[in-house]
């Protein structure tokens, strides 16, 4: 087992940038087709790393619920320096690391989603347990 360097970060904001209840006609016993997407950006200035996600939940192609949250994450001087690309303004953020930024996101997701549809009959619908590490292989590198 290889040693991986700490990264110093922490949670610095969280914004839902999208949400919406599209289709009042569902019924909570349809089976519902789930698509997401990341996105991941970066602010050199605070040393942020942006990690949004962007959820579709579809019922025969019609979407049903859409989410999209962003996690802000403050990262540490050394840790920020050690991802910076020699004579470039990328960084490259190793594959454990953004995993878990991203795990992270889409728990928050899954808060959100639940704490938006308390009370209704949209609350039968959870995000589910995504496996990340498939998403996420190798380095990112955000330019």
């Amino acid at each position: 087992m290889e040693n991986q360097e700490i990264v110093g970060f922490n949670l610095a904001g969280i914004r839902t940038d999208q949400f919406a209840l599209v289709d009042p006609t569902y019924e909570t016993n349809q089976n519902l087709a789930l698509s997401i997407n990341f996105n991941v950006n970066k602010d050199d200035n605070q040393r942020i790393v942006a990690v949004t996600l962007l959820v579709h939940f579809t019922f025969e192609s019609k979407p049903v619920v859409i989410l999209q949250v962003s996690c802000f994450f403050k990262i540490a001087d050394d840790s920020w320096e050690s991802f910076k690309v020699e004579d470039s303004n990328a960084l490259v953020i190793p594959s454990g690391f953004i995993t878990h930024l991203a795990v992270l996101t889409v728990g928050t997701a899954r808060g959100i989603l639940h704490a938006k549809t308390e009370g209704t009959k949209f609350n039968t619908i959870l995000l589910p347990t995504l496996n990340i590490t498939e998403v996420f292989k190798t380095d990112l590198r955000v330019e």
